[in-house]
């Protein structure tokens, strides 16, 4: 098996992606130059004399480019690192040293310590020919993400063809029969080095459908390449959907063509729901869950067709395990990554005596089997001996016209232990109706003893909301 092997040759002159780029000027690709180009690079890289296992590293913005050198480094069973590029030189540096990378591709100027090739010049270092793909078993080394480090230095997950495998065939069935006859239009907003974003790629190749993807985002580009290519379906995140919804240039705009959107690795508050569904009325919003470590879209559908509830992320998926132990989701996946990269202890921190992995995430289930992903265990705290979930009055905030965009963190209280601090980005309102307004909605205890004004809310490289520096922020202003 090789996870390469799901590029179609029978689709060689069907169209495969249109890039976008960041002057929203578009660039088409088929499936033959994915096929012929992945090739190329394959030969190239046996050529420089990497070996199988052995690590290349890409660094730089969604191109065609970059997608090709992940296929090209696949096909010849080397392993791809697929880097932040949000990350600091030192970070960058560590993941480097510690995926023993021997040669990385990259759209970045700054100087590296290993040899780097210019992504965007690549016709200078294929190597043209035929190339028979490099036939590997399930337990070949295939793909390191690498987290953001945020908490720490970045950690290695690790995939393997099988396992990797395994989420993409697994969620290449979920359509309808009629999605898989190219009527499908997928816009892939989040960047490859995030597992949403990868697998987005690797999914839609798998069905043989029509991706756009931009090279960076921005939302204004993201509406008008949903316009002008007719877009049917989105798959992203919830914090660059929510930006999507409340940009200016949403207003007026065309997008019937939507049929659905796909949103994960964040908490998607009901709020947020409202706002996208009132700009995309003919979409069917579905909300995600996955980790980097497990996998993306660990729940599916109900098997009796019935429909989830708006802020549930779906199902039990068959041949997957969950339990939810002091409220904290437990799963058992073929996916599951294989290691952390040079961390065995860590890694075998995060797994139970009989093999289910500890995700982190608050989760409830309903009676109809529908899960709801409630936070991160450790952003829960008590307030006056109160249990308070940040995403809870995340919802409540956003359900504000005024306010766009929130995020809540706790800061330490001599008398209450925890009081929750909201961060908002909203337009003509003040601190005060914020709090009256939420005080109007629930507990007391729940309201925000301070609200911040930001004219935007810090997100780490997946896109998710930082809220490391947001306490930092807090810290360095009002402490």
């Amino acid at each position: 098996m090789n996870l390469a092997s799901v590029i179609d040759k029978k689709l060689a002159n069907s169209l495969f992606l249109i890039h976008v780029k960041e002057d929203e000027s578009s660039e088409k690709y088929t499936y033959r130059q994915l096929d012929e180009r992945s090739s190329w690079f394959a030969r190239a890289l046996i050529s420089r004399g990497i070996k199988q296992e052995e690590s290349i590293a890409i660094l730089a913005n969604n191109s065609f480019e970059y997608v090709v050198a992940y296929y090209g480094a696949l096909k010849a069973g080397i392993v791809a690192v697929l880097i932040n590029n949000k990350m600091t030189q030192q970070e960058i540096e560590y993941v480097l040293a510690d995926s023993e990378t021997k040669l990385l591709f990259s759209d970045d100027i700054r100087s590296f310590s290993v040899e780097t090739i210019n992504l965007n010049e690549m016709d200078s270092f294929y190597d043209t020919g035929e190339f028979e793909i490099v036939s590997v078993n399930e337990n070949h080394k295939a793909v390191f993400l690498y987290t953001s480090g945020s908490t720490g230095v970045p950690k290695g997950v690790v995939y393997t063809h099988g396992k990797h495998y395994w989420v993409i065939d697994n969620h290449s069935k979920e359509d309808s029969p009629a999605e898989r006859f190219r009527k499908v239009k997928t816009l892939i907003i989040t960047p490859l080095y995030h597992l949403n974003g990868l697998a987005g790629i690797e999914i839609q190749v798998k069905k043989g459908n029509i991706i756009v993807m931009l090279s960076k985002f921005k939302p204004s580009t993201a509406i008008k390449a949903i316009q002008e290519h007719k877009v049917t379906v989105i798959a992203t995140i919830t914090t660059t959907m929510a930006l999507i919804a409340n940009d200016p240039s949403i207003v007026g705009a065309d997008l019937h063509t939507v049929k659905s959107i796909r949103i994960g690795s964040s908490i998607t508050t009901e709020s947020t729901i409202n706002k996208i569904k009132k700009h995309f009325p003919q979409a069917n919003i579905l909300i995600t869950y996955g980790t980097t470590e497990t996998g993306p879209g660990m729940f599916s559908q109900h098997p009796e067709k019935k429909r989830p509830p708006p802020t549930s992320v779906g199902y039990p998926i068959k041949g997957i395990e969950y339990r939810i132990i002091d409220g904290v989701l437990q799963i058992k996946t073929p996916s599951i990554m294989e290691e952390y990269k040079n961390k065995k202890e860590l890694f075998d921190s995060r797994f139970t005596e009989d093999g289910f992995y500890i995700t982190g995430d608050l989760f409830e289930v309903d009676t109809d089997g529908f899960y709801y992903c409630l936070g991160r265990a450790d952003e829960m705290f008590k307030s006056g001996g109160n249990i308070v979930y940040p995403s809870e009055i995340e919802n409540l905030l956003e359900s504000h016209p005024k306010i766009s965009l929130s995020a809540v963190i706790a800061v330490e209280d001599d008398l209450k232990q925890f009081l929750p601090i909201a961060f908002v980005v909203a337009s003509d309102i003040s601190e005060e109706k914020i709090k009256e307004y939420i005080l109007s909605k629930t507990a007391a205890y729940k309201h925000p003893r301070k609200v911040i004004f930001l004219d935007k809310i810090p997100t780490i490289g997946s896109g998710k909301v930082d809220k490391v520096k947001l306490k930092q922020y807090y810290k360095e202003h009002y402490v």
